[in-house]
């Protein structure tokens, strides 16, 4: 596999990742306890769970629908979009293992 191959199978790799973050990001918002309840246990029952549930949703369709937008810039707007997604997944998976 070459250099060009490998860009290619990252782009399109990138595009998927951002196209599922959207339809993720719905069912959050649609069903915010279904979403929260793997990632805050019984909690996701209450109200707070919800808006939780409902929030990552709202970003995970932001995060999504910018890595897709940003294609029409070129290759280094979308990458910066997959890198920012990216971030906050870090941020979410250190946050979580650091409280459990």
């Amino acid at each position: 596999m070459d250099g060009v191959e490998l860009d290619r199978l990252v782009q399109v790799g990138g595009r998927a990742l951002a196209a599922s973050r959207i339809a993720l990001g719905v069912s959050a918002v649609v069903s915010p306890r279904l979403a929260a309840t793997p990632w805050v246990g019984w909690s996701s029952t209450h109200p707070a769970g919800e808006v939780l549930g409902r929030a990552a949703g709202a970003r995970d369709i932001a995060l999504g629908a910018g890595a897709l937008l940003a294609v029409s810039q070129g290759p280094r707007a979308e990458r910066t979009w997959v890198g920012l997604a990216a971030f906050c997944d870090v941020v979410d998976a250190v946050t979580t293992a650091a409280t459990w």
